[in-house]
């Protein structure tokens, strides 16, 4: 975001100027004691965004 701010200000000029933004410090890998408990919630996520919203009338989707 914040590099998208400074090439709305013009304070960079394109994306490719983002390479000297990006590097890569360290590498986290998920621990396993939470895999299941990641696998329930990221289940429930997409079961959630499967339904359709009821504040929006069905013509409109």
């Amino acid at each position: 975001a914040a590099f998208l701010a400074r090439m709305a200000v013009g304070l960079e000029t394109t994306i490719a100027d983002a390479t000297r933004w990006v590097r890569t410090e360290r590498i986290v890998d998920p621990d396993p004691a939470w895999a299941d408990a990641v696998g329930d919630r990221y289940q429930r996520f997409l079961e959630l965004g499967d339904r359709r919203c009821s504040a929006v009338a069905p013509s409109a989707i």
